[in-house]
């Protein structure tokens, strides 16, 4: 209020209503700081990241490709995303090259190969080169959201529950509010015959990211371990809290 020409502020704020599950306003937010200064990468990137969460695929790509100028590795890598969730595999391949032409030492096209074998449902072509992925972007200073995620959950998914588990872990020492990857722990630990422990970690995720996403993946856990009564029980804290 006092000084609405601050971008860096336009830009936590929209961090904070992102981990809120706030989407609508953390996006005016990210529109704010752009509006203002119009080439900054970092801000088009973080709206095309949070697009994508909200699946507006078409503008997402749009922020991207604007910050192709000043961080092109990042835009690319932003555009292979997108072209992954919307199944077109070719281009994803395209704009992966493309961030490492950009970046050289960037581990990107080996990760998106796994994930496109992921994806395909592929899960022992898709572990090694995930794998891959993970031994070089351990060199480097920044990890991506969701790889240590991924290799996870293909590790369970191919029924190696004990190797799965550190990679859970791991993701969310990277990144605390990352609700899926507390939802994946859950189902591994209770397919492990760990109920008390998935408890834990549902509670874990209530408590760190209390947004609506998070609860509803909570009340859909619930529901897939068996057990109405506390599914029930986190509707009516969300209806509670959010009007939901």
């Amino acid at each position: 209020d006092e000084n609405p020409d601050m971008v860096d502020g336009w830009i936590h704020y929209a961090t904070v209503n992102t981990r809120l599950g706030r989407g609508k306003e953390a996006f005016a937010a990210y529109q704010e700081a752009i509006r203002r200064k119009p080439d900054d990468a970092g801000a088009l990137l973080a709206a095309a990241t949070l697009l994508l969460q909200m699946n507006r695929l078409d503008e997402a790509r749009k922020h991207a490709e604007l910050a192709i100028k000043n961080s092109p590795a990042g835009a690319h890598q932003a555009l292979a995303n997108i072209a992954i969730m919307q199944g077109e595999f070719d281009e994803a391949l395209r704009q992966a090259d493309l961030a490492a032409q950009a970046d050289p030492t960037l581990p990107f096209p080996v990760f998106v190969r796994g994930m496109i074998a992921y994806n395909r449902q592929q899960y022992a072509e898709a572990l090694p080169l995930l794998a891959q992925a993970g031994e070089g972007y351990a060199k480097r200073t920044t990890q991506p959201s969701d790889l240590h995620f991924f290799l996870g959950d293909t590790l369970a998914r191919l029924g190696r529950y004990e190797e799965a588990q550190p990679y859970f872990i791991q993701e969310l020492r990277l990144y605390p509010q990352n609700t899926r990857a507390r939802a994946g722990l859950a189902m591994l630990l209770q397919s492990m015959n760990r109920p008390d422990d998935a408890a834990r970690v549902i509670d874990d995720m209530l408590r760190i990211s209390p947004n609506p996403q998070a609860y509803e993946r909570a009340e859909s856990l619930w529901k897939m371990f068996g057990r109405p009564d506390r599914a029930a029980a986190i509707r009516a804290e969300a209806h509670k809290r959010f009007g939901r």
